[in-house]
């Protein structure tokens, strides 16, 4: 909204065009981590993996069109069962090792450094809090309700980064090895710690964590392109239909559809690098007009 009302329409358009994209790209990563995770503990065909993808696409497009509620409450219950290995596995590790951490491992500094794919990767992991915003109508008091969302997700955060980094790099003595640590490693550190039963554990968490993530970014991100349309930045007749709600569940219906039919594209056409890095450089085009945007309505008037 900001944009529109600070710049001219063509380059709003663009910038509509482009936030769609980022929306596909955004929304197909965890796709790819949920068959990346599966296949890290059974190899799988590349068949096997677009199928995986496919399956929980459908899974999530279910549950979006059945409500924001359900979305809530499916959440709450992902974000338990994601958090409980990261914390058991820190807390075995603790016990049975006398309290070891291998501060000399963790003090590693690599001398070869893959600078893009780093700065888009840690970009990406914080990244897209402000999708929450797109919800506020459909939560009450959102005020107050999202902020604390917000405080208790920063607290997830350090308990999900911190205590597992300090178990991956304490499990040798030795120097850290870097070629180690892929998409899956969490499986092979909880197998080390806790064997097979503690990493079938982690598995099935960073499964139902992918989920998650894509239960949301659809509910999030449908909301979005909702609310484009509402604004009139798509034309019609799309925009009378991805702006219609479902007369039972009052979701955007023809919205979700979209948006997952194109998220299936990306996800089974595209692996991890790439769209981690194509999504971050549109994610920062973004964020930058939008700043922009936010100034111009701040210091200049519009009659």
């Amino acid at each position: 909204m900001w944009v529109k009302l600070s710049v001219h329409r063509v380059v709003y358009l663009t910038l509509v065009i482009l936030s769609v994209f980022l929306i596909f790209t955004d929304n197909a990563l965890y796709p790819v981590l949920f068959s990346e995770y599966v296949c890290s503990v059974a190899p799988c065909p590349t068949g096997a993996r677009v199928g995986l993808r496919l399956l929980m696409l459908a899974a999530t497009f279910i549950l979006n069109l059945l409500g924001i509620e359900i979305v809530g409450i499916s959440s709450v219950i992902i974000t338990a069962v994601t958090v409980f290995p990261f914390v058991a596995m820190f807390v075995i590790h603790l016990f049975s090792t006398g309290f070891y951490i291998n501060w000399a491992s963790l003090a590693t500094i690599p001398s070869n450094v893959q600078w893009s794919a780093f700065i888009a990767t840690a970009s990406w992991n914080l990244s897209g809090l402000e999708q929450a915003g797109a919800v506020a109508e459909d939560v009450r008091q959102p005020q107050h309700s999202i902020l604390r969302a917000l405080l208790a997700l920063l607290g997830l955060a350090l308990v999900t980064y911190i205590p597992p980094v300090l178990t991956g790099v304490s499990t040798t003595d030795g120097p850290l090895r870097l070629e180690e640590w892929e998409t899956g490693f969490w499986t092979q550190v909880a197998h080390g710690v806790g064997g097979n039963g503690l990493q079938m554990i982690m598995t099935l968490s960073s499964v139902v964590s992918a989920f998650g993530l894509t239960l949301s970014a659809l509910c999030t991100t449908s909301h979005i392109i909702a609310g484009m349309a509402l604004t009139e930045a798509i034309p019609n007749p799309l925009r009378d239909y991805l702006a219609r709600r479902h007369p039972r569940f009052q979701t955007h219906h023809y919205t979700i559809t979209l948006n997952v039919a194109l998220t299936a594209v990306f996800s089974t056409c595209l692996d991890f690098g790439p769209l981690v890095m194509l999504d971050q450089v549109l994610y920062g085009i973004r964020v930058v007009f939008i700043f922009l945007a936010f100034f111009a309505c701040e210091n200049f008037t519009h009659t």
